[in-house]
């Protein structure tokens, strides 16, 4: 499974006012994740993707994606397990004049299409992340 988004960013949009877009996912394996700044953002626009309340991408607190004509692509392996199956995507962008765009694609498989089921350590994992048991079965 592959999917595209395109997140707008308004000109001046600010970090403590930002866009945020639901990202609408599947319960599946995030295997492939890849994030497009195009050119002419001059490294004004940032993005982070959050799952369930936590910044997931990138994984350090606060950081963003930036740059210019840039590309951030990376094998991944994280379940999305805990409905709803969706990532919000945060955004701003400090460019006064100009609004910019940043384009996420995500490839997934089911578990059952890897033909391993979802380890148990990211199951505890996702729920010491949410605070609550996730059945393991």
């Amino acid at each position: 499974m592959h999917y595209f988004f395109a997140v707008t960013i308004p000109a001046n949009t600010l970090q403590n006012a930002p866009v945020t877009q639901i990202l609408l996912i599947a319960n599946a394996i995030i295997t492939r994740v890849e994030i497009v700044i195009p050119p002419g953002s001059q490294g004004l626009s940032h993005l982070q993707v959050g799952y369930h309340g936590s910044q997931l991408y990138p994984l350090n607190p606060g950081a963003s994606y930036i740059g210019d004509n840039t590309v951030y692509e990376w094998d991944e392996y994280q379940p999305i397990i805990v409905s709803p199956y969706q990532l919000i995507a945060t955004a701003w962008n400090l460019d006064t004049v100009n609004p910019h765009m940043i384009l996420i694609a995500i490839t997934m498989l089911r578990p059952e299409e890897m033909g391993q089921e979802i380890p148990a350590t990211s199951i505890a994992a996702l729920s010491t992340l949410i605070g609550q048991e996730i059945p393991s079965g």
